[in-house]
């Protein structure tokens, strides 16, 4: 506190010296004091507004936004702050260069709108077939502003009758179904059927061309005597026939739409096609997927929960029309949202606001025969009996030979990518794109906000928690995100939210987010290993997941590290696992991932990803007994992490910017026209060849350029001023510019941390931050240019001309 006085009564020194050049003492004294009052009396009223500026400045740093706002605008010399302060220095340094970028770069051909992240498209128009009594179409365009803002007024209508809502679903309406609409409007006589999916003739070619690439490569290698001998893989033949998981016709009993594709899938299909996958998925939606047990609409506050009464989607079940008979023909998904909360307070009794959570022991122990007794003792709801036969199959299958495979991916004929994709919602591959990275964001932020907000422990794990001991937020190169619960959090989530649909704050976005919780609850070991995972948090817009183990007491062997500590009599004692690992307070998941209750409880306040999250108490146990370096080995899977700007960037960047220094800052300055240099700073691919093969193996894989030990210190020991010019770069001043404000806290924090400091009064006063990526479906698009009105348009000429083609045959 002394410094930071000493810090602002030194800016106002040369504030003084800087904007006066009076002699008089006196007139120095009352003008600085004017000066001292009024920047008094902003700060009173100074609130939650100046974290959601452009600057995003934190409230403690006001007087560092001050101070810079008035270099900015005197368009002064920056050295002074760059000694006193050269991160703030780094930041207006870089805000100078993004204002630079803008004024000679077409608005329209730069991604810099992606650092806006607060929700302002929201407004659509109803369509006309809602709006008259013409005849609506077969399918309609998905927006989910449109299907969030109807069902946010109908809940709100519905509240002022009864407090237990029940809606229509369907998943036309929540999942963008679009690539079955050619197939479902296709006349009886073109349809497609089943046979569209079989993909063994796929699977024939791609294991022929598999096995050629294979003589090939090892002829390759014989002639130039570089053969080692190798067992060639067997290919597993997973590739099934369609009638073992799809039908041309459906049952009378599972249509609920007048027109179908003419292939209706009802199981996944095993290893296919990447195209194939998708459809399939699409597929099982629209014709067998039962709608899910309930809907969770979240809050900043807390959440609404209502359940399902029937299957009939928004073209037949009045909601719209309601809409538009109540508000008319435009639809503003933010203006409904706050009608409801304002008109309807969320429930908010389940909320975990404290700073310590403490974990009770009995979390950590699960038994399914006591709570068979008691679900069995009285009148079961729906979800309660669903959760009794569970918990009994499950018992029958652990005791009688294993249970089988419970989580399905999507498995792909030429990549294991696929694997990261729940079947169902499977929508292409994305890893590595800016779409991937934008709904994982949103997957784990939305995970912990509806956890917290319905009570249930839970705290991140393995590379998650890792990634956020160094900056807060995920690794780029990470694929996916996992999270731990305790044994009886898992019952929680099986009893009351297994099959939920939960919505984001739409304050936030419009993410949604499917609850699959495993059946085999009961399963405490690892067992045949088909059963890993216990539950999973599904994005349905692309099938990306997280990961949701539970820790509870087992018979898992105790390991060594632990059982060294036991009293001799115990170890002694052969088997007998369970009552060690009870006794010694020691808790696994399914996959033996082992953790004692004294390193997790209490579970701490932080934030990830600018989401409010907790994680174990000594993470740093945790961490280290999982990764043997990973708190401090600055380079992994081809990125490197720079300390001064708090961000992991890719290894190849960073070799072309020292290689190459001045070819880097020629290519992204654009001239005074707005146009960048044509010729690029990378090498070519037959330069890259040369430098990683040359021997001239036309099979080597050719990787991302590496920076030796000696450039990788180099690296991160950039000056300040070397990084501004690396963050010319677009992509990474748009990265650093995003997340600057919150790496700056995380880095606060964990210094706090890791001195055995609390970080109380931190998190009491950073409630959470807004999101800092762009939201996944706006983002998608403005991308595009896109609007849902053009999608409408678009989908009622496709109806059109299908019809006209039916008529002229």
């Amino acid at each position: 506190m002394i410094q930071q006085s000493s810090r602002i009564i030194q800016y106002f020194k040369k504030l003084g010296s800087r904007l006066f050049h009076f002699r008089k003492k006196n007139l120095q004294l009352i003008l600085i004091s004017s000066l001292i009052f009024i920047v008094t009396t902003s700060l009173i009223s100074y609130q939650s507004e100046t974290i959601q500026s452009n600057l995003k400045i934190i409230k403690g740093n006001y007087f560092d936004s001050l101070f810079l706002r008035i270099y900015d605008e005197s368009n002064n010399d920056l050295s002074d702050l760059q000694l006193e302060d050269p991160d703030l220095y780094l930041d207006s340094k870089l805000k100078r260069l993004l204002k630079q970028k803008k004024q000679y770069i077409n608005q329209e051909d730069d991604d810099y709108w992606v650092l806006d992240t607060e929700i302002k498209d929201t407004k659509i128009q109803i369509p006309t077939y809602y709006q008259n009594s013409q005849s609506k179409p077969i399918t309609q365009p998905f927006d989910p502003r449109f299907t969030l803002g109807i069902y946010y007024h109908y809940l709100n209508q519905q509240l002022k009758i009864n407090s237990n809502v029940v809606v229509p679903f369907n998943w036309y309406d929540w999942v963008d179904l679009s690539d079955l609409n050619k197939h479902i409007l296709a006349p009886i006589s073109q349809k497609a059927n089943c046979s569209i999916l079989d993909a063994r003739w796929d699977n024939h070619v791609y294991v022929k061309e598999k096995e050629k690439n294979r003589k090939l490569e090892e002829e390759w290698k014989k002639q130039h005597e570089e053969h080692k001998e190798n067992q060639k893989r067997q290919d597993r033949i997973e590739v099934e026939n369609p009638n073992q998981f799809c039908l041309n016709e459906l049952p009378e009993s599972y249509k609920e739409h007048s027109k179908y594709p003419g292939f209706n899938v009802f199981e996944n299909p095993g290893k296919t096609t990447l195209e194939k996958a998708i459809l399939a998925g699409k597929s099982y939606l629209y014709s067998f997927a039962p709608p899910p047990e309930s809907i969770v609409f979240l809050t900043r506050e807390g959440s609404y929960e209502v359940g399902i009464d029937s299957n009939k989607p928004l073209l037949s079940n009045n909601l719209p029309e309601i809409y538009y008979q109540n508000s008319g023909s435009k639809l503003d998904v933010l203006k409904e949202f706050t009608r409801l909360t304002k008109a309807h307070k969320p429930n908010t009794h389940r909320v975990l606001n404290d700073y310590l959570l403490n974990i009770p022991e009995e979390s950590f122990k699960f038994k399914p025969d006591e709570i068979i007794n008691q679900l069995e003792s009285k009148t079961l709801s729906k979800n309660e009996l669903s959760y009794l036969n569970s918990l009994k199959y499950s018992k029958f299958k652990v005791e009688n030979g294993g249970p089988p495979k419970y989580f399905r991916e999507s498995r792909l004929l030429d990549s294991v990518l696929g694997d990261h994709y729940d079947w169902r919602f499977f929508n292409g591959l994305n890893v590595g794109t800016k779409e991937h990275s934008l709904t994982l964001h949103r997957l784990i932020r939305t995970w912990l906000s509806f956890t917290r907000k319905n009570g249930i422990m839970t705290w991140i794990a393995h590379g998650s928690l890792l990634s956020w001991y160094w900056n807060g937020i995920a690794f780029p190169w990470d694929n996916d995100i996992d999270v731990q619960v305790p044994i009886m959090d898992l019952h929680k989530l099986s009893l009351n939210y297994n099959q939920t649909l939960i919505v984001e704050d739409p304050e936030d976005g419009f993410g949604r987010y499917f609850l699959d919780c495993g059946t085999f609850i009961t399963l405490r070991e690892k067992g045949n290993g088909n059963n890993n995972i216990d539950a999973r948090f599904i994005d349905i817009d692309t099938g990306l997941y997280i990961d949701i183990t539970a820790l509870s007491e087992s018979d898992t062997p105790t390991p060594e590290e632990y059982a060294r500590t036991l009293s001799e009599d115990l170890k002694k004692l052969d088997g007998w696992y369970w009552k060690k690992n009870a006794f010694l307070k020691i808790y696994n998941c399914r996959d033996n991932h082992f953790s004692s209750h004294s390193d997790l409880s209490p579970l701490i306040k932080t934030l990830v990803e600018g989401e409010v999250g907790y994680i174990p108490q000594k993470y740093t146990n945790v961490l280290t007994k999982e990764y043997k370096n990973g708190l401090t080995n600055k380079g992994h899977s081809g990125y490197i992490f720079l300390p001064k700007v708090r961000l992991w960037l890719k290894e190849e960047d960073l070799y072309y910017f020292l290689k190459d220094r001045s070819k880097w800052v020629d290519y992204y300055t654009p001239n005074k026209d707005g146009i960048m240099k044509s010729i690029s700073y990378k090498l070519s691919n037959e330069e890259i060849q040369k430098i990683q093969n040359p021997e001239g193996n036309p099979y080597k894989k050719i990787t991302d350029m590496k920076l030796k030990d000696s450039e990788k210190e180099q690296a991160m020991n950039l000056g300040y001023d070397d990084l501004i010019e690396l963050f010319k770069n677009d992509d990474l001043l748009i990265m650093k510019l995003s997340t600057t404000s919150f790496t700056k806290f995380h880095e606060d924090e964990i210094i706090k941390l890791l001195h055995d400091k609390s970080t109380y009064k931190m998190m009491k006063e950073h409630k959470d931050f807004t999101p800092l990526n762009y939201e996944p479906y706006l983002y998608k698009l403005r991308k595009h240019g896109d609007s849902y009105e053009s999608k409408v348009d678009r989908f009622l000429q496709l109806e059109l001309a299908y019809n006209e083609e039916q008529e002229q045959n």
